[in-house]
């Protein structure tokens, strides 16, 4: 009977330290992926960085810049490291609506300017077909002051979210929170790396030769 007991706890201490075996085995391997796919992310980001950083400084830029439209992105060749790299370009738009101007000149009353550019709004609302623009103007002016690209994709999103209107995406590289004309492009990164996909967007200024990070995603 004691022998039979005894065996009994042997095998029952021997399951539970399996099974902590296991369970470690499986909380290190999550963390291990969990690490890697960090890394991934920050080596992603510091590819895009300079990247950016080398678009912007690129000899040819301005040149290339000269055979560029707002409504249509083109493609220039680009490689490093032996990176192969999707670049796309188009120039911003000279009648973006910055967001800032737009609150501003209603704040201090300066309603000329207000109606200027809100003229400019109901034109891309007009242009992409997009229905209850009210919403939008109303999101708008929640906020004070527009930082960044963030702060205006959140109107975008919101408006999405409440309507589920793709049309409103469409307006999305014509709403800033600085002011930008045909001095500035826009561009798209597409990477294939190992087993990731890369894209990211950005805003350059080419006069200033400077790059803002607008979007960033890896798969």
């Amino acid at each position: 009977m004691k022998k039979a007991i005894i065996l009994l706890s042997t095998i029952f201490f021997i399951t539970i330290i399996s099974l902590l075996i296991i369970t470690n085995l499986k909380q290190t391997d999550e963390y291990i992926n969990k690490t890697t796919k960090d890394l991934d992310f920050t080596q992603a980001e510091i590819l895009i960085k300079n990247i950016s950083k080398e678009l912007a400084n690129h000899e040819n830029l301005n040149e290339f810049s000269k055979n560029l439209d707002e409504d249509e992105y083109k493609q220039l060749p680009f490689k490093i490291k032996n990176i192969d790299i999707n670049v796309a370009l188009k120039l911003a738009s000279k009648n973006s609506v910055n967001l800032n101007f737009l609150i501003d000149s209603f704040n201090t009353n300066k309603m000329d300017l207000y109606y200027k550019v809100k003229q400019k709004l109901d034109f891309l609302f007009i242009k992409f077909n997009i229905e209850n623009s009210f919403y939008i103007e109303q999101s708008i002016f929640k906020n004070s002051k527009y930082n960044s690209y963030k702060q205006v994709q959140s109107v975008i999103n919101n408006f999405y979210e409440k309507y589920h209107d793709k049309n409103i995406f469409k307006i999305k590289d014509y709403l800033s929170y600085k002011p930008i004309d045909n001095n500035f492009l826009f561009c798209n990164i597409n990477i294939k790396q190992n087993k990731s996909q890369i894209y990211s967007k950005i805003l350059i200024d080419i006069k200033n030769k400077k790059a803002d990070l607008l979007e960033f995603t890896i798969k």
